[in-house]
């Protein structure tokens, strides 16, 4: 630890002896990556030209295309997206969601609601994979995810309207003004659907805006985003149940919700003499009323963010360097009340940070340190805790020009429990308990790769080994507590190979995870609900007269069912799902027609299986969209 810090003071120092040549930067940028691709390791960005050929449905599809992601969903309401490996059950609390670089994730269980975030007005997607807490602290132990929104850079609007299988449709519309000084942006969507199950109806409503005014000296940016959706539960099934009313039945037709949650925020830039300055601010409200299991349950959930941070960045012939430094405040406000009991947890989390990233000619250095601290009370037994956790890495590369580039790297990332794992339910009263014994998730992890890309081409290949002291994990058996720290390890890789230009794109990734128990009574034994394979194809032509051909693809290999910790059960069956999509475009005009799940493949995106009880929840089966956008 003191020799990280050394190296750090270091690298600071060697960014004083070239001050002279700072580059300034001139563009509002929503991104702690670099724009150098060369110069971060596994950063993967899905651009704006890449996001308009593909054309997804949705921000969950979208998603769908980052490599060694998993996207997984319950319902049409919620999706869970694990990276790094960690499974379907709560790999979704192993990753930062982040906003225009502002944490959108909950401190409680539940997972993004991703009609928040329209895809019409997404400009690109940055993926960070692996662990990734110097930067962005807590759950970023599998990696993080920044959604960009669009800036616009010249006035105009755009009307989309989609419909198809299960009484869907989709409609969006957005506005833009750009000028010399000052852009602005206005995005309303709408969405609904009758859903493949029964119960599964969900219907939401988004607006969202933007407006930036750029200075010679500093630049502003007001944004927001609300929506409000009304959605059903239609819960699991058996395996009885299907085999009597068909995988589309729900037994839990009242069982439904209603949802609105916003969230506004201010963001400044101000160039300094030396480096620039930025500071983040938002608030975050959501608020749920939903029935479940005939229980009627509400919760209001609050906070606050402040995220200041310097960048310094440097550009001296063939050295370049790049240094951050910066503190993060978010105050968390949980309310909620059951027809069992009520509670209150308030929770604050501190933290302060540094990252430097060098390049001298083709040698690549980067280190970073990170220390945060977690305080909650909880007020409905009145009883807090408090923790402070470190994080760190340090990465070492060479760049070798036209022959791509190589990097080894070794971090140190941790996870706080969230508040739902420490506030439990009494499998037999239904009443919350507080268990404050569950200790935070922490993880070193050692990985290496390769880049190269040249012309149309591109090969990325990365390794890595990780070693997890307590994971927070399900207690399968619910005694004492609902929850448990359990030792895993994991060793993995990704591969992504393809060729990507205006006509042609060629696109195959295979991703290898073997994550397992490491203590205990079920020690060697794999993590439930993970398939150790995973392979992404993607395939699409474009022909000079603007008609376009997609195939996507994607394979999971079998896995063992939620909760099975002692692999005892049978195991879900591996799956491929393939979609189809032609598109044609003319000036301002584009249609297009989909199929999704063209071959009817029958499969489960979560089932759970002990010796007590069983829950399936049957995917979608074959099913069709088409659309009209308009763009002037």
């Amino acid at each position: 630890m003191k020799s990280l810090r050394i190296a750090l003071v270091l690298m600071f120092l060697c960014n004083i002896a070239f001050a002279e040549n700072l580059e300034e930067i001139v563009i509002f940028e929503d991104s702690l990556a670099l724009k150098e691709s060369k110069t971060t390791a596994n950063v993967e960005v899905i651009t704006s030209e890449k996001i308009e050929n593909i054309d997804p449905a949705t921000t969950a599809d979208l998603l769908k295309t980052i490599l060694g992601v998993s996207v997984k969903s319950y319902d049409a309401k919620h999706v869970s997206i694990d990276m790094g490996g960690y499974g379907a059950e709560k790999g979704s609390l192993n990753s930062v969601i982040m906003l225009n670089g502002r944490r959108i994730n909950s401190p409680d269980m539940s997972s993004i609601d991703w009609n928040f975030i329209p895809v019409e007005n997404i400009d690109r997607v940055e993926a960070y994979h692996g662990g990734n807490s110097v930067l962005f602290g807590d759950r970023a132990t599998g990696g993080a995810i920044n959604i960009v929104t669009k800036k616009p850079i010249k006035s105009g609007f755009a009307v989309k309207a989609e419909g198809g299988s299960y009484g869907t449709y989709h409609g969006n519309l957005a506005g833009q003004y750009a000028s010399e000084k000052f852009a602005f942006l206005l995005n309303l969507d709408k969405y609904s659907t009758d859903g493949y199950r029964d119960n599964s109806e969900l219907e939401t409503k988004s607006l969202s805006a933007d407006a930036t005014y750029y200075h010679d000296y500093f630049e502003i940016n007001l944004f927001g985003n609300y929506t409000d959706s009304e959605y059903g539960l239609p819960g699991s099934v058996t395996k009885a149940e299907i085999a009597q009313h068909g995988s589309k039945y729900s037994s839990r037709s009242d069982d439904g919700g209603d949802d609105s949650e916003y969230i506004f925020g201010l963001g400044a830039k101000v160039f300094l003499p030396v480096g620039e300055l930025n500071i983040k601010t938002d608030f975050h409200n959501r608020d749920r009323d939903y029935k479940l299991y005939g229980s009627s349950n509400t919760d209001k959930l609050s906070s606050k963010a402040v995220n200041p941070f310097y960048v310094y960045k440097i550009e001296h012939n063939d050295y370049s360097n790049r240094l951050i430094v910066g503190g993060e405040y978010i105050s968390y406000t949980i309310d909620g009340e059951s027809d069992f009991d009520s509670f209150d947890i308030d929770r604050t989390m501190t933290a302060f940070y540094m990252s430097d990233n060098i390049k001298l000619k083709g040698f690549l250095l980067e280190a970073g340190y990170r220390v945060q601290k977690l305080s909650d009370d909880y007020k409905f037994e009145d009883k807090s805790k408090d923790d402070t956790e470190n994080a760190y890495n340090i990465l070492a590369g060479y760049d070798f020009g036209s022959l791509g580039s190589f990097f080894v790297k070794y971090d140190r990332s941790f996870r706080f429990p969230t508040t739902d794992e420490l506030r439990e339910y009494d499998f037999f009263t239904g009443a919350g308990k507080l268990n404050t014994d569950i200790e935070t998730q922490k993880a070193n992890t050692y990985s290496l790769g390769y880049s190269y890309s040249r012309d149309a081409h591109f090969l990325d290949v990365s390794v890595y080994k990780q070693d997890t002291d307590n994971e927070i994990f399900t207690n399968p058996t619910y005694t004492p507590f609902a929850n448990e720290n359990i030792d895993t390890k994991r060793k993995g890789a990704d591969i992504r190979v393809g060729y990507d230009s205006d006509t042609l794109l060629m696109e195959l990734a295979y991703s290898y995870v073997d994550a397992d128990i490491d203590e205990g009574v079920s020690k060697g034994n794999d993590i439930p609900l993970l398939s150790k394979n995973k392979v992404k194809a993607t395939f699409g032509y474009r022909c000079s007269a603007g008609v376009g051909v997609y195939y996507f693809a994607n394979y999971y290999s079998s896995s063992y069912q939620g909760s099975d910790y002692g692999n005892t059960q049978d195991k879900l069956d591996a799956y491929w799902v393939s979609d189809m999509k032609i598109d044609y475009k003319y000036d301002r005009f584009s249609i297009f027609f989909k199929v999704n799940n063209m071959f009817n493949e029958k499969y489960y995106d979560y089932a759970f299986k002990t010796a007590f009880y069983e829950a399936y929840y049957p995917a979608a089966e074959r099913n069709f969209a088409a659309g009209l956008t308009f763009r002037y």
